[in-house]
């Protein structure tokens, strides 16, 4: 299966999908890009596995059985060939992305267990009911998200499921916002490669990179609070533009000095 065809699939909403920009077996080997209690990894739905062994022979695998060791097998069979998928319809997930305090989107087990830059007071019956929407989230939700990014009060969350009913569904992000996105990604590149963003202190950089990584996720401080989106399969996994095929702005030595001079 080819991506032009997985696109296809997709009811030509894939332009920008993950896995239309790498190799399918790629996206199998590793035995990622998925997973969770409502569905699976990717390499749960190979249905099918041709390679070429280790003596020159083409093989073949289709038995259920030995494809839960063939399917994802980092490539250890040998030179995969072909792969075989099942692909899901396509569905609309219905997302409503919040931004709520740390404390309250992951409660802690203990209220001592935060750091004391984070502690807020909060009454037991508001822990006890962000408790049970946290594992009621974690537990049924199709896709679940809870960011956190250093230095900030508030998380943000991004949990939601799909229905089968297209209507209302909606491209997301429209246009102007995918190309918002390009120039929030190509500003941040250009910022942090100035003189005065790498002499200030390391906590400072990651503050402000936190600070202006929130502001840019929804809900944005201009926008709705409560707003539903309703959109595509594909939208809806990547809907922020690019950020799963771009690099990442700051060299790893750069990212290990920010945290550890963060300390």
């Amino acid at each position: 299966m080819t991506s032009f065809f997985f696109k296809s699939r997709c009811e030509n909403r894939c332009e920008w999908f993950l896995l239309t920009l790498i190799p399918q077996g790629g996206v199998n080997a590793p035995i990622c890009h998925g997973g969770g209690h409502r569905h699976k990894t990717i390499s749960d739905q190979v249905r099918g596995v041709e390679y070429v062994d280790a003596n020159g022979v083409h093989q073949t695998i289709s038995d259920p059985e030995l494809l839960k060791a063939a399917a994802g097998c980092f490539g250890l069979l040998g030179i995969v060939t072909h792969i075989t998928l099942e692909l899901q319809p396509m569905s609309y997930p219905v997302m409503r992305p919040e931004k709520p305090d740390i404390n309250l989107a992951i409660p802690p087990l203990k209220p001592e267990d935060v750091p004391h830059a984070l502690q807020k007071d909060f009454t037991p019956e508001q822990l006890v009911e962000a408790t049970r929407r946290f594992e009621e989230r974690a537990e049924n939700d199709y896709y679940s998200e809870f960011f956190w990014f250093p230095f900030q009060q508030q998380a943000w969350v991004n949990c939601w499921n799909p229905v089968d009913n297209q209507e209302g569904a909606e491209d997301y992000p429209p246009t102007a916002e995918v190309w918002l996105q390009w120039i929030q990604g190509w500003l941040g590149g250009v910022i942090i490669e100035t003189d005065f963003f790498k002499a200030i202190p390391g906590r400072w950089q990651a503050e402000f990179l936190a600070t202006l990584t929130m502001a840019a996720l929804p809900p944005q401080f201009f926008g709705k609070h409560d707003t539903e989106i309703k959109t595509f399969m594909p939208d809806a996994l990547h809907f922020r533009r690019g950020v799963s095929i771009t690099p990442p702005p700051l060299p790893l030595q750069r990212i290990k000095t920010i945290l550890m001079s963060s300390l």
